[in-house]
């Protein structure tokens, strides 16, 4: 038997062709990958990528994380730290080197990232950027809402879904805004900065959904929370989860604990705006009602006054004063008289003499004569006194207001005023005004003013 030889050549590969090869095997089979390990052989070279080693007690494999994910970074890396790689296990072709091309570093446990939290954090504390007393009350109604958050999150869904839900009719403006990356915060704070500049909305909604500490960075920066302190419309933060805290949360004027809540804080019920709207009506009608006793009782105690103050009361008054003494005058002239008329008539008897008869049928004439003129003294001056009176009075009812008002004129006043309007001058347009007649009062508003 003869041994058979295959007539084929077998394929010859080139170094290449096996690298390439190979790195696509590695990369169908094993695809995106997370590893932990140390840091070991840091190297940034002008390029901006970052070169490493990772490690941990029995095996190491060479890293490569390139410039635009390394510039997304959120704390330096140092030779010794403790991380998790998130990439894509792949051949370097030309050295044929296994290694993994990194797309995200995370930092394993408490690390630097969390430091710079607790760090910055304390600090803002003690600046006060935190107190309660300086925070913005939120607007029982606001006329708008504005939403900073990403376009495309599931946050922004949510939030439009239960403003809709518990008021159809609320204003939402939308600021799309990237949540999540090195430079997110200053995107942040130029729509915070838009938000309050437009003043379409009276209360702003900062939120995203949630993540690790990296994700949620860009709300743990500085500027971003400075930023926010200069606002004038009050903030709400719905951001992450309801464990998550950031920066943000601490210097809003209120934190929700998920971009849900933040709606729903931020938005009045329907209901709630109905019996809001009952209760002001119930309270504005019982003002006015209170309102309305007070000025009945104002009115009723300034015409008591008036009437008390008129000059025809006065003059009835001293009037009355004048025959109450007329009439003492009288009475004390008649006792005099009768007591004079009883003297005589015990003396009479004992006067013999025809001189001294005469003398008293004289003195007793005289005193009648005299009673006489002091009786029509008395009532000339009456008499005198009562028509100047009468003068006076007609005099002083035809000057009196009232009286003014009985001939058909009228006395127009400034609402809750005294002081009559003479001149054009002392009214303006829209104004309230009173117009008194004899019967009653006219409440109008001054529509023009004619000179």
């Amino acid at each position: 038997m003869h041994e058979l030889h295959s007539t084929q050549d077998p394929e010859i590969l080139s170094v290449s062709e096996l690298n390439e090869i190979a790195k696509n095997c590695v990369e169908s089979i094993i695809g995106h990958i997370h590893v932990e390990g140390e840091i070991s052989n840091l190297a940034r070279p002008s390029s901006g990528h970052i070169y490493l080693t990772l490690k941990d007690s029995q095996s190491q494999i060479r890293c490569a994380m390139f410039k635009a994910q390394a510039m997304g970074l959120l704390f330096d890396l140092e030779n010794g730290d403790h991380v998790i790689i998130s990439g894509k296990v792949t051949i370097y072709p030309t050295q044929g080197t296994f290694q993994i091309i990194a797309q995200k570093i995370s930092e394993v446990g408490e690390g630097k990232l969390r430091k710079k939290y607790e760090a910055l954090k304390t600090k803002l504390d003690s600046e006060g950027l935190f107190d309660a007393a300086r925070k913005k009350p939120l607007p029982k109604i606001p006329n708008g809402i504005a939403i900073i958050t990403s376009q495309t999150g599931a946050a922004l869904r949510d939030i439009i879904s239960t403003v809709t839900r518990r008021f159809i009719s609320m204003p939402i403006y939308i600021y799309p805004t990237p949540v999540q990356g090195s430079l997110a915060h200053l995107e942040i704070i130029k729509n915070l900065h838009l938000a309050n500049e437009d003043n379409f909305a009276d209360v702003i909604i900062l939120a995203r959904g949630g993540g690790s500490i990296e994700d949620l960075w860009c709300f743990n920066e500085e500027e971003l929370a400075r930023a926010m302190l200069l606002s004038k419309l009050p903030i709400v933060t719905g951001v992450g989860h309801e464990t998550d805290y950031t920066i943000a949360d601490f210097v809003a004027d209120f934190r929700a604990p998920t971009p849900t809540a933040a709606a729903e804080i931020t938005t009045p019920h329907t209901v709630e705006i109905k019996n809001l709207i009952t209760a002001m009506n119930k309270a504005a009608l019982s003002h006015v009602k209170e309102r309305m006793v007070d000025l009945k009782s104002q009115l009723a105690e300034r015409e008591f006054k008036l009437k008390s103050m008129h000059p025809l009361e006065k003059l009835r008054i001293y009037s009355q004063t004048i025959d109450y003494y007329s009439e003492q005058i009288h009475s004390a002239i008649k006792a005099k008289v009768k007591n004079l008329y009883s003297s005589y008539k015990l003396i009479s008897p004992r006067l013999k003499t025809e001189m001294i008869h005469r003398r008293l049928q004289a003195y007793t004439e005289k005193i009648v004569h005299l009673n006489k003129t002091l009786k029509n003294g008395i009532r000339y001056k009456v008499d005198l006194n009562k028509n100047t009176l009468a003068r006076l009075v007609h005099v002083l009812d035809t000057q009196s207001p009232l009286g003014i008002l009985k001939k058909g004129y009228s006395i127009t006043t400034p609402q809750g005023s005294s002081q009559a309007i003479r001149k054009s001058s002392q009214v303006e347009k829209g104004q309230l005004i009173e117009t008194s007649l004899n019967d009653g009062r006219i409440l109008s508003e001054v529509k023009e003013v004619l000179n």
